[in-house]
């Protein structure tokens, strides 16, 4: 019974490691039109398809991430002075991160007492 609630565990370990890049690369995307390097239509092009792919990946997962409010709701580029307009983005990789190691050494935990009840 505990294995199912590992394997639970692994799979969110796992969804958000592997769409922590896609956020990053967000940046990068923002960091390279804000230098001339892309177009308004690029950069918004770009964007999107990166917002598409992070939803896709993430599926049910979403509203343990966010709740009921959407990638692109909660990765907006911030126009408030004083505020580094990709900070929404950084928090988002922190708390991807923050929850994907606590879904790995849950799982671990899990293992452990599923052994143990042996």
């Amino acid at each position: 019974m505990l294995g199912t609630g590992t394997a639970s565990l692994m799979t969110l370990d796992t969804i958000f490691k592997t769409n922590t890049p896609l956020l990053s690369e967000m940046v990068e995307n923002y960091n390279h039109y804000k230098a001339n390097g892309l177009t308004r239509g690029q950069y918004d092009y770009q964007r999107q398809k990166l917002l598409y792919k992070l939803r896709t990946k993430l599926g049910p997962a979403n509203r343990l991430l966010n709740g009921t409010r959407t990638p692109n709701e909660i990765l907006r580029i911030s126009r408030i002075k004083g505020v580094v307009p990709t900070e929404p983005i950084a928090r988002q990789i922190g708390k991807m991160t923050r929850l994907a190691k606590s879904a790995s050494r849950g799982g671990v935990i899990l293992t452990i007492t599923d052994l143990a009840s042996l």
